[in-house]
């Protein structure tokens, strides 16, 4: 058990338009849990507990509940400069046992590949467009062949959902077809803020704008479109829409074909 007291880590506590209170804090978010006025503490849970059973556990410590409720309720938003004022610490109880809801902490450069096709550079990785939730989220895929690395951008946030596997991302092999990469999803770091608007040739804010335009559409209650699955089976796509037919991409939004 490991208390981290005043750290230089960002808090941030949010209202959800559900009502929900997320905290995100060392990269990750976790939701609330439970709280006893009497030792001033509130408990947050990994966001993914039910999900992935994930026991990472913390505590803050300093503040009563309902203080909380009154700061989201002004401010909406409750950031590390409240978070310093209250003096309040944080302890974790259980670690991580998933990276489900890891966010990544790295500048992010949209461009397109040699086909036209919308791609993400994040880090040390490129991914290809893999899909808008009706909430206006988008989903990007590791563009390296069989690696299973996913990463969902929720407003300006870019969250790992599931990990990279190394072993596809051995210098020479392919990547998946119809993206840029020789070295097939990998980029050294900094070679993504150096990206410019006149090499690629088009708005870097382009599908940025198209994102926010999806969850406004969404809003009007227009967020159904064509080519969402509904029910049944496993997809991991389920609920989403068909990649390119909300972002103003056309056909070359489509998925490349696999070898």
């Amino acid at each position: 058990m490991n208390s981290y007291g005043q750290t230089d880590d960002k808090f941030i506590i949010v209202k959800t338009e559900r009502g929900r209170y997320i905290l995100e804090y060392g990269g990750y978010k976790y939701t609330y849990y439970s709280h006893s006025d009497k030792k001033k503490t509130i408990t947050w849970l990994c966001n993914k507990n039910r999900r992935s059973r994930c026991n990472a556990k913390i505590v803050s410590k300093g503040v009563k509940f309902e203080k909380f409720k009154e700061l989201t309720a002004e401010f909406k938003e409750l950031t590390n400069d409240e978070f310093k004022k209250l003096k309040i610490d944080i302890e974790f109880i259980n670690e991580h046992t998933c990276v489900k809801n890891e966010i990544i902490n790295e500048k992010p450069a949209l461009g397109k590949t040699r086909e036209g096709n919308p791609k993400l550079v994040l880090g040390d990785y490129e991914y290809y467009f893999d899909g808008t939730g009706k909430n206006g989220n988008i989903y990007w895929a590791c563009n390296k062949k069989n690696c299973k690395g996913r990463v969902i951008n929720e407003g300006n946030k870019y969250i790992l959902t599931q990990e990279h596997e190394e072993q596809y991302h051995i210098e020479g092999e392919a990547a998946l077809p119809g993206n840029s990469s020789s070295r097939g999803g990998r980029k050294r770091r900094g070679q993504a803020e150096a990206t410019q608007q006149g090499e690629l040739g088009f708005d870097l804010q382009e599908i940025q704008q198209a994102i926010v335009q999806s969850a406004e559409e969404y809003q009007r209650g227009r967020g159904r479109t064509r080519g969402v699955i509904i029910g049944g089976g496993s997809s991991r796509r389920r609920g989403r829409q068909r990649r390119g037919s909300n972002l103003g991409l056309g056909d070359k939004g489509k998925r490349p074909a696999q070898d």
